[in-house]
């Protein structure tokens, strides 16, 4: 009879994997993880970020993803313990394979990146609205609906979005977050790589947080 338990129990941890990470990429499944042979679901935290290669991944081997409660969850990136700025990224309406190596660079970065559970475009927006409200965060939405994007998250109170595509040059896009207090940047990953889209992101995280400049306060904040 212990014998039957002791077996049922190891295939029980052979079909459950937990990674806790703030992104979760085809990389840190490899580093942290080993193959997923045998593995009938991946649980991540609350808040992490899953790659769409990823997900295609585990689509492919029928391997359920579930998300953590936030009771559950446990510690992620380093980052959040010492960095005093937050970084809430969300993902809607884009398959760009490149995305994977994109979250994968955010995740080195001396801000603490914080990631959105997957969601429709609309979903998304107002998950950020509502994270947007904490003190020194801003947000992050990776989407190939950059005008809807901006037009919809500008209609809710406390967000203050801009797309990358407006702004031209990375001087431009500081002065253009500066000039509306911008707490949300959009970006089309179409067309642009992932150090290029990292540099824009950079630029965006300099000097923020922003508040709302005085004349335009009860229009945009």
């Amino acid at each position: 009879m212990d014998d039957a338990r002791t077996e049922a129990n190891v295939e029980n941890a052979a079909r459950e994997l937990n990674i806790d990470a703030a992104v979760i990429s085809l990389s840190a499944i490899a580093e942290l993880a080993g193959k997923l042979d045998g593995v009938r679901r991946l649980t991540v935290g609350g808040k992490a970020v899953v790659t769409p290669a990823v997900r295609d991944l585990l689509r492919h081997r029928n391997i359920e993803l579930v998300y953590r409660t936030d009771a559950e969850a446990q510690p992620k990136n380093v980052n959040e313990t010492s960095a005093s700025l937050r970084l809430i990224v969300g993902v809607a309406e884009t398959n760009n394979m490149q995305l994977d190596l994109l979250l994968k660079l955010l995740a080195r970065a001396s801000v603490a990146i914080q990631g959105l559970a997957p969601a429709g475009l609309l979903q998304t927006i107002d998950d950020l609205a509502k994270q947007l409200s904490a003190p020194a965060t801003i947000g992050l939405l990776l989407t190939s609906e950059p005008a809807a994007a901006v037009c919809l998250s500008n209609r809710l109170a406390g967000l203050r979005a801009m797309a990358a595509g407006d702004a031209g040059t990375l001087t431009a896009l500081g002065a253009t977050a500066r000039a509306i207090g911008a707490n949300l940047l959009i970006v089309d990953p179409a067309g642009r790589g992932p150090f290029a889209m990292k540099q824009l992101i950079d630029r965006f995280c300099q000097g923020a947080p922003r508040t709302c400049p005085p004349q335009w306060r009860g229009r945009l904040d």
